[in-house]
Protein backbone atom coordinates (compact mmCIF):
# COMPACT_ATOMS: atom_id res chain seq x y z
CA UNK A 1 0.00 0.00 0.00
CA UNK A 2 1.32 3.42 -0.95
CA UNK A 3 2.20 5.75 1.94
CA UNK A 4 1.26 9.42 1.71
CA UNK A 5 2.66 12.01 4.10
CA UNK A 6 0.62 15.10 4.90
CA UNK A 7 0.78 17.95 7.38
CA UNK A 8 -1.56 20.79 8.29
CA UNK A 9 -1.53 24.11 10.12
CA UNK A 10 -3.91 26.96 10.80
CA UNK A 11 -3.48 30.56 11.90
CA UNK A 12 -5.83 33.29 13.07
CA UNK A 13 -4.42 36.80 12.70
CA UNK A 14 -3.94 39.59 13.62
CA UNK A 15 -6.00 38.66 16.66
CA UNK A 16 -7.34 35.44 18.06
CA UNK A 17 -10.26 34.86 18.23
CA UNK A 18 -12.10 36.77 15.51
CA UNK A 19 -9.26 37.36 13.09
CA UNK A 20 -8.60 36.26 9.53
CA UNK A 21 -7.73 32.58 9.13
CA UNK A 22 -4.99 31.07 7.04
CA UNK A 23 -5.14 27.34 6.42
CA UNK A 24 -2.12 25.47 5.12
CA UNK A 25 -1.45 21.88 4.18
CA UNK A 26 1.26 19.87 2.48
CA UNK A 27 0.55 16.51 0.87
CA UNK A 28 3.56 14.55 -0.41
CA UNK A 29 5.58 17.78 -0.54
CA UNK A 30 2.92 19.68 -2.51
CA UNK A 31 1.80 22.74 -0.58
CA UNK A 32 -1.57 24.51 -0.73
CA UNK A 33 -3.42 27.09 1.34
CA UNK A 34 -6.75 28.83 1.81
CA UNK A 35 -7.83 32.17 3.25
CA UNK A 36 -10.95 32.85 5.33
CA UNK A 37 -12.04 36.41 6.16
CA UNK A 38 -12.24 37.66 9.73
CA UNK A 39 -15.37 36.54 11.56
CA UNK A 40 -16.62 36.18 15.11
CA UNK A 41 -16.17 32.39 15.31
CA UNK A 42 -12.67 32.26 13.83
CA UNK A 43 -9.82 31.05 16.04
CA UNK A 44 -6.50 29.24 15.83
CA UNK A 45 -8.19 25.98 16.82
CA UNK A 46 -10.92 26.39 14.20
CA UNK A 47 -8.25 27.11 11.57
CA UNK A 48 -6.29 24.01 12.61
CA UNK A 49 -9.36 21.78 12.27
CA UNK A 50 -10.30 23.33 8.93
CA UNK A 51 -6.79 22.76 7.56
CA UNK A 52 -6.93 19.11 8.65
CA UNK A 53 -10.33 18.77 6.99
CA UNK A 54 -8.76 19.93 3.70
CA UNK A 55 -6.29 17.02 3.93
CA UNK A 56 -9.03 14.51 4.77
CA UNK A 57 -11.27 15.75 1.94
CA UNK A 58 -8.33 15.47 -0.47
CA UNK A 59 -7.85 11.84 0.59
CA UNK A 60 -11.56 11.12 0.16
CA UNK A 61 -11.34 12.29 -3.49
CA UNK A 62 -8.53 9.88 -4.36
CA UNK A 63 -9.33 6.85 -6.49
CA UNK A 64 -7.35 4.30 -4.48
CA UNK A 65 -6.84 3.95 -0.73
CA UNK A 66 -3.40 4.39 0.79
CA UNK A 67 -1.68 4.70 4.11
CA UNK A 68 -1.89 8.34 5.22
CA UNK A 69 0.42 9.76 7.88
CA UNK A 70 -0.83 13.18 8.99
CA UNK A 71 1.31 15.52 11.09
CA UNK A 72 0.11 18.62 12.94
CA UNK A 73 1.45 20.90 15.63
CA UNK A 74 -1.98 21.39 17.20
CA UNK A 75 -1.88 19.21 20.28
CA UNK A 76 -5.57 19.96 20.83
CA UNK A 77 -6.70 18.69 17.41
CA UNK A 78 -4.53 15.58 17.40
CA UNK A 79 -5.32 14.61 21.00
CA UNK A 80 -9.05 15.19 20.57
CA UNK A 81 -9.15 13.02 17.46
CA UNK A 82 -7.20 10.16 19.05
CA UNK A 83 -9.45 10.31 22.11
CA UNK A 84 -6.97 11.69 24.65
CA UNK A 85 -8.70 15.07 25.13
CA UNK A 86 -12.38 15.83 25.47
CA UNK A 87 -14.11 18.13 22.99
CA UNK A 88 -15.78 20.87 25.02
CA UNK A 89 -15.79 24.05 22.90
CA UNK A 90 -19.15 24.45 21.17
CA UNK A 91 -17.57 25.87 18.01
CA UNK A 92 -15.17 22.90 17.74
CA UNK A 93 -17.77 20.11 18.11
CA UNK A 94 -19.04 20.26 14.48
CA UNK A 95 -15.49 20.35 13.09
CA UNK A 96 -14.49 17.43 15.31
CA UNK A 97 -17.54 15.44 14.19
CA UNK A 98 -16.80 16.16 10.53
CA UNK A 99 -13.17 15.07 10.95
CA UNK A 100 -14.20 11.88 12.80
CA UNK A 101 -16.76 11.17 10.07
CA UNK A 102 -14.17 11.56 7.33
CA UNK A 103 -11.71 9.38 9.23
CA UNK A 104 -14.38 6.67 9.47
CA UNK A 105 -15.24 7.02 5.77
CA UNK A 106 -11.58 6.70 4.82
CA UNK A 107 -11.10 3.65 7.04
CA UNK A 108 -14.17 1.99 5.54
CA UNK A 109 -12.73 2.68 2.05
CA UNK A 110 -9.52 0.85 2.96
CA UNK A 111 -7.35 3.74 4.09
CA UNK A 112 -4.96 3.53 7.03
CA UNK A 113 -4.79 6.97 8.65
CA UNK A 114 -2.34 7.82 11.43
CA UNK A 115 -2.37 11.17 13.23
CA UNK A 116 0.88 12.47 14.74
CA UNK A 117 1.56 15.52 16.89
CA UNK A 118 4.82 17.33 16.10
CA UNK A 119 6.41 20.42 17.69
CA UNK A 120 5.91 23.67 15.79
CA UNK A 121 9.53 23.80 14.68
CA UNK A 122 9.03 20.50 12.80
CA UNK A 123 5.97 21.88 11.02
CA UNK A 124 7.58 24.93 9.41
CA UNK A 125 6.71 24.18 5.75
CA UNK A 126 3.01 24.01 6.46
CA UNK A 127 3.21 26.97 8.86
CA UNK A 128 4.58 28.95 5.91
CA UNK A 129 1.64 27.83 3.76
CA UNK A 130 -0.92 28.99 6.35
CA UNK A 131 0.82 32.36 6.69
CA UNK A 132 1.02 32.77 2.90
CA UNK A 133 -2.78 32.60 2.73
CA UNK A 134 -2.90 35.59 5.08
CA UNK A 135 -0.08 37.55 3.43
CA UNK A 136 -1.75 37.24 0.01
CA UNK A 137 -4.76 39.05 1.52
CA UNK A 138 -2.78 41.85 3.17
CA UNK A 139 -2.70 40.36 6.67
CA UNK A 140 0.70 40.53 8.36
CA UNK A 141 1.02 37.42 10.52
CA UNK A 142 2.65 37.71 13.91
CA UNK A 143 5.95 35.83 14.15
CA UNK A 144 5.92 33.31 16.98
CA UNK A 145 9.04 31.40 17.79
CA UNK A 146 8.62 27.74 18.75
Amino acid sequence: MKTITASFDGACEPYNPGGHMGLGWVIDEVSDHKYISAAYGNSNNVAEYMALLEVLKWAERQSAPASLDIYGDSELVIMQLVGEYAVRAVNIVPLYREAKGLLTTLKEAGWSVNLHWVPRERNSDVDTASKLALIEHGIDPVRRDP
